[in-house]
């Protein structure tokens, strides 16, 4: 589906008034829909997810031309308060869940690569992908 999406961010580059109103409007559902998979990916396999995030070139593209709104991944330093849950399930098996929260009492869900060594409490800034985030 990144493909799909770069090149439909191709073709609404090159096109004008009443197909590019259309092409924006495919454009933005296909990002919608490319959204929905990869949030679902990041949370089964980050690592898998992490090969679908479309290319830095591509987001300023879509930036500057002011399509996918919330629908397209950027990079984002973000800072606040970690917390950390950890749940042992009878079954043996086990899920841990990481979320920051800012100073304005936005909370992220967090989706690390690998196992991370964060403790619930610790302050800290943070490098991240996001869809959205206005701190």
């Amino acid at each position: 589906m990144t493909a799909d999406a770069s090149e439909a961010l191709h073709a609404y580059r090159s096109l004008s008034g009443k197909q590019k109103e259309e092409q924006e409007k495919k454009l933005n559902n296909l990002l919608s829909k490319r959204k929905e998979l990869l949030v679902q990916a990041m949370r089964n396999d980050t690592n898998v997810a992490l090969l679908g995030f479309l290319p830095e070139s591509l987001i300023q593209q879509a930036s500057q031309a002011q399509v996918g709104d919330d629908c397209v991944e950027h990079e984002a330093t973000v800072e606040g308060t970690l917390e950390v849950l950890h749940v042992d399930y009878d079954n043996g098996t086990s899920e841990t869940a990481y979320y920051l929260d800012d100073a304005n009492n936005k909370r992220l869900e967090l989706h690390p690569r690998q196992d991370v060594s964060f403790q619930s409490g610790q302050h800290t800034p943070l490098v991240v992908a996001v869809f959205s985030y206005k701190g």
